[in-house]
């Protein structure tokens, strides 16, 4: 039988309600993170303060990507071992449940997170 979950998913108007939603968990994220980032501090001097707030923003993304690969990994991945050949081709982005896309901005802020903290 299987997962109701991913019975949910490989319907494809779910799955695309359910990945914008995955997305705006990442937005919000990033921008909650980019409030306690104290960019004018920096310019004043204060770098220990920004450089928490980096490393806090950087540990905060981790942990959603890490939640995010632990929830696919427990609801996803072990009913696809069971999907059909037929149904994998129907529905390709299974296997990634638009992973990309949720965590492209992400990535991005990750990115000068951590080239902020270089200089």
């Amino acid at each position: 039988m299987q997962n109701p979950l991913t019975t949910f998913l490989l319907d494809m108007p779910y799955f695309y309600w359910f990945e914008g939603g995955l997305l705006q968990v990442s937005n919000e994220i990033i921008h909650r993170c980019s409030a306690e980032i104290p960019l004018v501090e920096i310019f004043e001097g204060d770098v220990e303060k920004c450089k928490t707030a980096l490393e806090e923003s950087i540990e905060a993304c981790e942990s959603w990507k890490h939640l995010y690969t632990a929830m696919m990994e427990q609801y996803v991945n072990p009913s696809l071992n069971t999907v059909e050949e037929s149904e994998s081709v129907e529905h390709p982005h299974m296997s990634e449940l638009g992973t990309r896309s949720i965590f492209a901005p992400l990535e991005s802020f990750l990115q000068r997170c951590q080239d902020i903290l270089e200089v």
